[in-house]
């Protein structure tokens, strides 16, 4: 009996560091895959994050002639990524509702979208001007 005890707590104990294991390995990753995506959408995909443009920290050509919205693109794009990694490590915060975070994935889609779009617009116009 003494045996069968100690085992059951041996078992549920594994399964704990086993699960927490897991959980750590999750955060790790997604947390990679959040800054990794981040940085793919602001350099690659938006060609913005450029230190030797003419305009300092963005890219050359813009589109839009107010330089702070690329900024303000920029932080917005990390904080909705920051929602994203919330969902997908399931973590329940007290002042975010489930609703809030779903709509700010929606968000951080059209914002990579419009601001993607932008970019691809300022390359086809540096193409078709060489």
């Amino acid at each position: 009996m003494f045996h069968d005890n100690r085992s059951n707590k041996h078992q549920k104990c594994i399964q704990s560091l086993h699960g927490n294991g897991l959980e750590i390995i999750a955060g790790i990753t997604s947390a990679i895959a959040a800054i990794y995506c981040t940085y793919w959408d602001l350099v690659v995909d938006w060609g913005l994050l450029q230190r030797h443009s003419n305009n300092r920290w963005l890219r050359d050509k813009l589109l839009v002639p107010c330089k702070t919205v690329y900024f303000a693109a920029m932080v917005l794009d990390v904080l909705l990524r920051l929602a994203w990694l919330q969902t997908v490590l399931d973590l329940k915060l007290d002042f975010l509702h489930e609703e809030t975070v779903i709509t700010s994935y929606f968000c951080r889609l059209g914002d990579y979208s419009a601001w993607n779009l932008e970019y691809l617009q300022v390359r086809e116009r540096v193409f078709e001007q060489r």
